[in-house]
């Protein structure tokens, strides 16, 4: 349970959706506010800046505070980060600042939280566990791209963001602080 959790956490986080979604958006934002497609895919290269830099402080986080209080704070800032995207103006410096939040308010819901979780939960069969775990960056990029192509065929780009947020706010964060403990123990196991 706690692998196909982590799995589905993983398969939602803010650097698969970067790289999942942003050739997708690029076209209908670039014909809505006048951006060159490069004007858009630079930035990627702003949510690429901080993670190297963030990824250990966040990895302290979680030793610190807990896999489960650093999902529920990563993924909130994400939620709100996506549907901020409806309310995105003309100038492209608001795409390049909600990219470059998103990686350093949204990293605890990267590998670098659900690697430790297993590493807490699992002894014996880590090695399968990591696997099941790395499946969903797959699973959730064949998702999420195809899911974000029909959000914008149905409501547009704007309203497209907003879903992803809904989606990840009602459905994926409730379903893993229902499934995920910090430890065995705060299980009773």
């Amino acid at each position: 349970v706690i692998a196909v959790a982590a799995a589905i956490g993983v398969g939602c986080n803010f650097s698969l959706l970067v790289n999942a979604t942003t050739g997708i958006f690029a076209g209908p934002i670039g014909a809505d506010l006048g951006w060159a497609r490069d004007a858009i895919f630079l930035a990627t290269f702003f949510a690429s800046i901080p993670a190297p830099f963030i990824a250990p402080v966040i990895g302290a986080m979680v030793d610190r505070f807990g896999t489960r209080r650093m999902i529920l704070f990563s993924y909130l800032s994400q939620v709100v980060l996506l549907a901020s995207f409806f309310f995105m103006g003309d100038n492209v410096w608001g795409l390049y600042i909600r990219y470059a939040l998103m990686a350093i308010l949204a990293m605890g819901t990267t590998n670098v939280t659900y690697v430790k979780l297993i590493a807490l939960w699992f002894f014996r069969r880590r090695g399968l566990a990591l696997g099941i775990v790395l499946a969903g960056v797959g699973v959730g990029g064949a998702i999420w791209n195809k899911l974000t192509q029909l959000l914008i065929d149905l409501h547009g780009w704007r309203m497209a963001y907003v879903w992803m947020a809904g989606i990840i706010g009602f459905v994926v964060l409730p379903m893993l602080l229902l499934l995920v403990r910090d430890t065995p123990a705060s299980k009773g196991t």
